[in-house]
């Protein structure tokens, strides 16, 4: 939020893809950011201490929550990088550019979910 109370979208997160990764740090960490959802839908949600026993009892969780880590650290050099380097016309192209891809992503997903149903 900024200080005057209004939401930044920092990144837009496509369905299936992790978040609430500040959970396995140790120690415990304050939440920078928060997840809301732009449409109805569901979540898997585990406690601190069932996510930390469950990266335990099977390591490739931990491995699959660092890639992603290192996804998001990935898009916030872009968008840094694009700050300090592109100009006003750059920034909004690569922002509707991205739009438009999070857009396609979703209807290449709907059109999947279908062709399951049709089977």
């Amino acid at each position: 939020m900024t200080g005057n109370g209004q939401k930044v979208i920092l990144l837009w997160i496509s369905p299936g893809e992790i978040v609430g990764m500040a959970a396995l740090l140790e120690p415990p960490t304050e939440y920078l950011v928060s997840a809301e959802t732009v449409r109805e839908g569901s979540m898997l949600v585990w406690d601190r201490a069932t996510i930390r026993s469950l990266t335990r009892r099977y390591p490739r969780l931990y491995k699959n929550a660092l890639s992603e880590a290192h996804r998001y650290l990935i898009a916030y050099q872009a968008a840094h990088m694009a700050l300090i380097c592109s100009t006003a016309q750059e920034r909004l192209a690569r922002v509707l550019v991205s739009l438009a891809s999070g857009i396609g992503a979703e209807y290449r997903m709907a059109l999947n979910s279908m062709s399951v149903m049709k089977s």
